[in-house]
């Protein structure tokens, strides 16, 4: 009976569903890689197609049952689940219109690219034909860990095989094109999408706890 009081003083304290609250996992991570890849950047800072966005993406979260367990990791047993998922308008919102520094006090948007300026899930095949040594691969990772970090990083970046063979290949969740600082040439960036939860307040993903989470060997 106890244990039963303090499981329903837990779910009463609840906050409504908000991004902390959101479920966690592989099923969520996936249904939130595949919205932004899908996201129209260049209209999405209309309130109507912000609408369609939402609603079309909180069906699909509904048939995968990622509704119905936000409702439970988030309101108390007597409250009712809103109509309209509006967390899910509020959480893309701040995704899109968050500033992005590109140097000095210049910053963008994803919702001021423009049509034709980014590719989505970008594939990339690079022949390796034995050419390319892992050592030298680990000194390339390593320099550009040692950017953001100011350090290198721990545990280090090492890769097992001596020489590659065949091809390297993958995706890119976001490949962009922006204006650069000055008008004589654009910049372009690459967005590697991470759902990992770090804590329930915005405090909990400040820049230093962003680059750990980065770099954590369970993320690379």
């Amino acid at each position: 009976v106890a244990a039963d009081q303090e499981a329903r003083k837990v779910r009463t304290e609840r906050a409504a569903p908000d991004r902390f609250n959101f479920p966690r996992g592989t099923k969520a991570g996936t249904f939130l890689h595949e919205a932004l890849q899908v996201c129209p950047f260049d209209r999405i800072a209309d309130s109507e197609e912000m609408n369609k966005f939402k609603v079309h993406h909180a069906a699909i979260a509904q048939t995968r049952g990622l509704l119905e367990q936000w409702k439970q990791n988030s309101l108390p047993e007597e409250a009712s689940y809103p109509d309209s998922p509006d967390p899910l308008e509020k959480w893309f919102t701040d995704i899109t219109r968050a500033r992005l520094p590109i140097g000095g006090d210049k910053s963008f948007r994803l919702c001021d690219l423009r049509a034709g300026d980014w590719i989505p899930e970008m594939e990339y095949l690079i022949p390796a034909d034995g050419n390319i040594s892992a050592q030298r691969l680990n000194a390339l990772c390593i320099k550009s860990a040692k950017k953001v970090l100011g350090h290198e990083p721990e545990p280090p970046l090492v890769l097992d095989e001596k020489t590659l063979h065949g091809y390297v290949t993958g995706s890119l969740d976001l490949v962009m094109r922006v204006p650069g600082t000055d008008a004589s040439h654009d910049l372009y960036y690459v967005a590697d999408y991470k759902s990992t939860h770090l804590g329930d307040s915005p405090e909990c993903y400040n820049k230093d706890a962003v680059r750990k989470s980065v770099f954590d060997p369970h993320n690379r």
